[in-house]
C-alpha cells in the first residue's frame, strides 16, 4: 500500500519537466539545406535527408546527431564544390551519403577530429583531393577521410574511391588512431605519395576485412601501418608496396596478391617488432615478403595462388589454400563463395589489365 509520503513524492515527480524526446528533422521537407537542419537540431536528434544533390560543406560539432540519407548513398549526394572538406564532424553517425568534390589540406572528403564516438557507414566517399593549400602547415593528408584521434571511431561498409592526397592516405589517413575500427570497406582507385589506400598510425587502430584494390603510391606503400593492425584484408592489384608495417604493428590473415612494387618490394615489408603471421603473399612484383628483421619462422606465412573466383571477384574458391590452415582460420576480406570449377588462376597481367 502506498503511504501518504510516497504519494506526495510521486505527485511531485510528475510536476518535474521530463527530458525532451529526440526529434526527427527532414530535408528538404522541414529545412531546404542539410546544414540548416544540423544547426537547428539538438543532441540525440535524427536528420533524415531525401534524395538529391546538396551543394554544401557540412559542419557537425558540439552535439551528437544521426544523419541518414533515406534513399542511400547513390541517390543522396553532398558536393563540396572544392571549397574545403565536404564534412567536418566531431560526434555522431553518418549513414547513406555520397560525399564528393572536396578540397582541403586534411580530410577533403571527411575530417573527423574527436575522441567522441563517430560512425560513418554505407557511404560513398569519392573524388576528393587533399593537397598542399599553403599557410603555416601546408600538407595533404587523407584525401577521402582524415581522422585526428578517433578512439571511438567506426568506418564501415563504405566505398572509398578516386580520392587523392599529396602526402599520405589517399583513401584514409588516421593519426593517433588508438581504438579506431576501419572494417568491411572497399578502398579502390585512390592515390598518395605514401599510404595510397590507407595510412594508419596509432596503437590499437585496426584495419579489418577491407578490399584494398587498384590504389597507387608514389614512393611508399598502399597500406602503411605504424603501431596499428591489418587483419583479414584483401590487398590486390595495387601499384606500390602492398603493406608496410613498422613499430609494433600486427599483420595477420591477409591475402596480398598481384601488387606491383617499386622501391620496397611488392608484397609485405615489416620491421623487427612486427607480428607477422597467417598471410598469403603471392605474385607480387618486387617480392612477396621483404623482411627487415621480422620473423616468419613457424608463423604460417606462405606464397600460393589464393584461387579467387575471378579477376574482379575476390571471394575465395573452396579449394583456396587460404582456407586450409585451421590454426589461422580463413584469410582475406571475403569468404568462399564459388566452387572449384569456377575458379581461374589470376596472374599479375590479368590484374593489371583490370585496372
Amino acid at each position: 500500500m502506498l503511504t501518504r509520503s510516497s504519494l506526495l513524492t510521486s505527485f511531485l515527480l510528475l510536476l518535474l519537466p521530463s527530458a525532451a524526446a529526440a526529434a526527427t528533422l527532414r530535408v528538404p521537407e522541414d529545412f531546404p539545406h542539410i546544414q540548416a537542419a544540423i544547426d537547428a537540431a539538438s543532441t540525440g536528434d535524427e536528420i533524415r535527408v531525401g534524395p538529391g544533390t546538396y551543394d554544401e560543406n557540412l559542419v557537425l560539432t558540439g552535439k551528437t546527431l544521426t544523419l541518414v540519407g533515406t534513399a542511400g548513398a547513390g541517390a543522396t549526394i553532398v558536393d563540396g564544390g572544392q571549397r574545403g572538406s565536404v564534412l567536418f564532424i566531431t560526434s555522431g553517425v553518418v549513414d547513406g551519403f555520397t560525399l564528393r568534390n572536396g578540397y582541403a589540406g586534411y580530410g577533403a572528403g571527411i575530417y573527423v577530429r574527436t575522441d567522441d564516438p563517430v560512425t560513418v557507414r554505407n557511404c560513398i566517399v569519392r573524388d576528393n583531393d587533399a593537397e598542399i593549400t599553403g599557410g603555416i602547415d601546408p600538407s595533404g593528408f587523407g584525401g577521402g577521410i582524415y581522422i585526428w584521434y578517433g578512439g571511438s571511431l567506426v568506418i564501415e561498409r563504405n566505398v572509398i574511391t578516386g580520392n587523392g592526397a599529396w602526402s599520405a592516405g589517399g583513401g584514409i589517413c588516421c593519426d593517433y588512431c588508438e581504438g579506431a575500427e576501419i572494417r568491411d570497406n572497399l578502398i579502390s582507385g585512390n592515390g598518395a605519395d605514401n599510404g595510397g589506400g590507407v595510412a594508419l598510425y596509432g596503437s590499437g587502430g585496426v584495419l579489418e576485412r577491407n578490399r584494398i584494390v587498384g590504389n597507387g603510391s608514389g614512393n611508399g606503400a598502399i597500406v602503411h601501418l605504424y603501431d596499428a593492425s591489418s587483419i583479414g584484408n584483401t590487398v590486390v592489384g595495387n601499384r606500390g608496396l602492398a603493406i608496410l608495417a613498422a613499430g609494433h604493428a600486427v599483420v595477420e590473415r591477409n591475402v596480398v596478391a598481384g601488387n606491383q612494387g617499386y622501391y620496397r618490394g611488392g608484397g609485405i615489408s615489416c620491421g623487427t617488432s612486427t607480428q607477422l603471421q597467417c598471410n598469403d603473399s603471392w605474385n607480387n612484383l618486387g617480392g612477396d615478403f621483404v623482411l627487415s628483421g621480422c620473423d616468419t619462422t613457424g608463423k604460417h606465412n606462405f606464397s600460393a595462388d589464393p584461387l579467387f573466383c575471378g579477376p574482379d571477384d575476390y571471394h575465395l574458391s573452396t579449394a583456396s589454400p587460404c582456407l586450409s590452415l585451421a590454426v589461422c582460420g580463413p584469410l582475406g576480406a571475403l569468404p568462399a563463395a564459388c566452387g572449384p570449377t569456377a575458379t581461374r588462376r589470376v596472374t599479375w597481367g590479368a590484374l593489371k589489365s583490370a585496372y
